[in-house]
């Protein structure tokens, strides 16, 4: 993004309306919030709730050409890591709630998508790619400083960082190496490697599908993920700020949602639902599991308990995107 364009777009998400700041409940203080993103066809938002789906809050608002694309609450509930762009080209900017926001990359020729914080909120993860088949798992301050490479594949995405609770490891999806390049059908599994990219370790190995979107349980026991089928007929595949609408094509196809041992043994079904797409996230007290999920008009967040049990819908909303993370529409 040229110089102009980032300080355009950072004048745009600082001056936009914080929701009203409240007393937190005893019950849901502010770090155990959760943010996603909101796009109704004509402008971005990211909203933080209460992972039971309650008291919704606007943090920003962006339109004219600007999309945010994945939202992630820090620790302590304080700042928003957001992935913002103009639909070629995406950059990380802080938005530090009823404060300023700090653009933290400035990369013209590279997009960061998928920002997760640190358990300590000093740093944050990502995935960073160019337009060719590079990709990287990336580890900055909190203020763009000390850019630190984790992982780094030149045959495909790396997808969907998420760093364990004790702060030692990173788990995130990538193409095995008999898997083809990019698009939906690359075999995709689970990786976890050490913050200093040493200690690779595949937890999962499966030719037939896609294992994407893992996210630690906060005890740092378990991990939850999404098995995509790998031929995705989905959503429309690129999601820009000139779409009127949500589109969706064909039959969805049933994804389920396991858990595993961190080690990779233990494999558990927690839910299997035509839908559901996108990252995979444990509530902050690790009895449920929060994922997106097309109906017939609209993309909505929906909870679940870990060891199964009824979908409780936690936004409604009408030819709408709810999602944690775009990545995997944009890609689809």
């Amino acid at each position: 993004m040229k110089r102009a364009r980032a300080a355009a777009v950072l004048t745009l998400i600082g001056g936009l309306i914080v929701g009203a700041a409240a007393p937190a409940s005893a019950s849901f203080p502010e770090q155990r919030r959760v943010a996603f993103v909101r796009y109704d066809g004509a402008d971005f938002r990211v909203i933080r709730m209460r992972p039971n789906g309650l008291d919704e809050r606007k943090v920003v608002r962006a339109s004219g050409g600007i999309g945010y694309y994945a939202a992630t609450m820090s620790p302590d509930g304080r700042r928003v890591v957001i992935s913002v762009g103009d639909g070629s080209q995406f950059d990380l900017f802080v938005k530090r709630l009823g404060g300023k926001t700090k653009q933290i990359t400035d990369t013209p020729a590279r997009s960061e998508f998928s920002p997760v914080w640190s358990p300590d909120g000093r740093s944050i993860v990502f995935m960073e790619t160019d337009s060719t088949t590079y990709s990287a798992i990336v580890r900055r301050n909190r203020d763009g400083t000390g850019r630190r490479e984790i992982d780094r594949n030149v045959d495909g995405f790396l997808l969907f960082p998420s760093v364990s609770p004790d702060g030692k490891r990173v788990l995130f999806s990538a193409p095995h190496a008999s898997a083809p390049t990019r698009g939906p059908a690359a075999d995709y599994d689970l990786v976890t490697k050490k913050l200093d990219g040493t200690g690779r370790r595949w937890l999962t190995s499966d030719d037939s599908q896609n294992q994407i979107a893992g996210d630690w349980s906060p005890d740092g026991d378990r991990v939850a993920f999404l098995i995509e089928a790998l031929l995705k007929p989905g959503p429309i595949g690129s999601v820009a700020p000139a779409v009127a609408a949500p589109v969706f094509r064909g039959a969805l196809p049933l994804q389920p949602v396991y858990s595993m041992r961190s080690d990779g043994g233990g494999r558990r079904l927690i839910t299997e639902k035509r839908g559901i797409v996108g990252r995979v996230l444990y509530t902050p007290d690790g009895e449920r599991v929060m994922v997106s999920r097309f109906t017939s008009d609209s993309l909505d967040l929906y909870s679940t308990p870990v060891r199964g049990g009824v979908l409780k819908r936690l936004t409604e909303t009408f030819e709408t995107y709810n999602l944690f993370d775009l990545f995997d529409v944009l890609s689809g």
